[in-house]
Parts: C-alpha cells; sequence; structure tokens
C-alpha cells in the first residue's frame, strides 16, 4: 500500500481502574457505534482489571483493544499519576495521533474530520472546560443578561484569583500559574496530539507530579492542575468545549456535543463495580 494511502492511526488512552472499566466499556461501545473505519483507532486502556477488558475486547470490531495491566488505584491516585503511566508506555503506543480521555466519557459522533483535517498549534489540542467556557462579544453579553447570577459568580472569581477555573494558586506548587497568566482554563479529560510533542508534555507533567509529591505537595486539582500550567506557559490549540460537553449546562447551549462527559450522579455501574 501506497504511504499516501495508508490509514491515520489514532490511539485512545485510558486509566480505568476498579468501577472505572465500566464506563470505560461503554466509552469503547460509544467508538464503535460513532467512529467511522476511514481512521485506524485503536483504544488503550491501562486497568486492573484485564480479564474484563479481554472481554470487551472480544465484541469490539470496529476499533482495536490494547490492555496494559496495572495496580489498582482510586481515582484521586489514578487521575494524579496518569501522565507517568502514559508516558512509562509510549513505546507500546505506535500512532501519529494520541488522545488522553477519561474513562467516563462517550463519543456522541464521528471525530475523522478533526483529526484528518487538524492544524494544532505546536501539534498539542486541549479542551476548553465546559464549567468555565463563556461565549464570546455580543453573545457573552446577552448570556450576562439572561444569567444574572453567572455575571456575579464571575466576576467575584475574576476579581479574587484573576480568571475562571480552579487554578492552583500555591506558588511553592509546580502547578502554580501566575495571576496574569489565568486566561483560558482547560479540562484534565480529554487533550490530544501528534504523538511526539504530546509525550514531551507529559513527559514535563510527569516530572512536575514528582517533584510536588517528593515535597509533600498536592496540586489544587490533581492532574488538571498541571495541564493549567502547562497550558499558562506553552502554545497549543484550545479546542471548544462540545470535546467534553457536560449536559444541562446553561453556558453550553448551542452546541452540539461530539464527546459527552458522563453524569456520574445519574448514571451507575453495576453493583458489582462499585
Amino acid at each position: 500500500m501506497a504511504i499516501k494511502d495508508r490509514k491515520l492511526s489514532v490511539a485512545f488512552v485510558t486509566i480505568a481502574t476498579n468501577k472505572y472499566v465500566w464506563y470505560w466499556k461503554n466509552l469503547v461501545i460509544s467508538a464503535e457505534l460513532n467512529l467511522k473505519s476511514d481512521i485506524n483507532y485503536i483504544f488503550h486502556v491501562f486497568t486492573d482489571q484485564p480479564d474484563f477488558c479481554k472481554k470487551v475486547e472480544e465484541f469490539a470490531k470496529n476499533v482495536d483493544i490494547r490492555i496494559h495491566p496495572i495496580r489498582s488505584m482510586d481515582w484521586s491516585e489514578a487521575t494524579l499519576l496518569r501522565y507517568e503511566t502514559i508516558n512509562n508506555a509510549r513505546e507500546l503506543i505506535n500512532a501519529e495521533i494520541v488522545v488522553h480521555i477519561d474513562a467516563d466519557s462517550v463519543i456522541s459522533e464521528d471525530l475523522s474530520s478533526s483529526f484528518l483535517n487538524r492544524n494544532w498549534q505546536n501539534g498539542v489540542a486541549l479542551v476548553s472546560h465546559p464549567g468555565f467556557w463563556r461565549p464570546k462579544g455580543i453573545k457573552l453579553i446577552r448570556f450576562y443578561i439572561i444569567n444574572i447570577s453567572f455575571l456575579i459568580k464571575d466576576l467575584y472569581k475574576i476579581l479574587k484569583i484573576g480568571g475562571l477555573g480552579t487554578w492552583d494558586i500555591n506558588p511553592i506548587s509546580t502547578a502554580y500559574v501566575a495571576r496574569s497568566r489565568r486566561k483560558k482554563y482547560v479540562c484534565g479529560g480529554i487533550w490530544m496530539g501528534e504523538k511526539a510533542p504530546l509525550f514531551r508534555m507529559m513527559e514535563e507533567l510527569s516530572q512536575q507530579t514528582k517533584t510536588n509529591l517528593a515535597n509533600g505537595i498536592q496540586a489544587k486539582w490533581f492532574d488538571e492542575s498541571h495541564l493549567n500550567n502547562w497550558a499558562a506557559y506553552n502554545e497549543s490549540t484550545v479546542l471548544t468545549p462540545n470535546f467534553c460537553f457536560a449536559q444541562g449546562y446553561k453556558n453550553l447551549e448551542g452546541f452540539t456535543p461530539r464527546i459527552i462527559a458522563v453524569d456520574k450522579r445519574f448514571i451507575f455501574p453495576p453493583e458489582e463495580y462499585s
């Protein structure tokens, strides 16, 4: 096959331990239903339940599954150590594009155009946090007129810490972001990029996390704080929150979701995974 005819490869990487394997199964089902076959999709799962994931692999027809056994971790440890966990497997993840996606996500439409027509600054694309994204220009004025409570809360947040988001404001933390840099807050659940620059980012964030832990410091919002530190001081493309859509958010009205963050308050795994 000629190189120009070779399918693009996209690797989705997810850490799914304990009950999150059940959410990951639903993520794979959503990918089976919505991702088209003009791209080679590989789902890498880092899990303490490889046997369960092997059963998922048996029914997957449109996507490939790669299982990486890891020790059991609760959600806070798993999310904090995700950069190190994924970075340690970089030689096993062979794809032009790598996408980190939380286990408790579902893909709601085909993503081919986003990958085939990508033009990501410095090869990395992050996603605006759905809770802190706001419209621009006249649409923002209209939004605040209709939702005055948002205006009050946003003004208070901006005056207090300089920008919307759950920024790490501890100056001795490696995830600290200076007030002047608190502009665009991105979510930790979805981020992607060309393999080489994305793994350079993960290596940097893995080292940041290790330094904090060695000094007995916890970043304010785990891995997401470290990602926002990187985003504040490095240029990248920031995608709109339809790539991490949260249902019921007034500020997201009008968006067509592409990837949905599952609301775990209303969707529960079976008892054996609780």
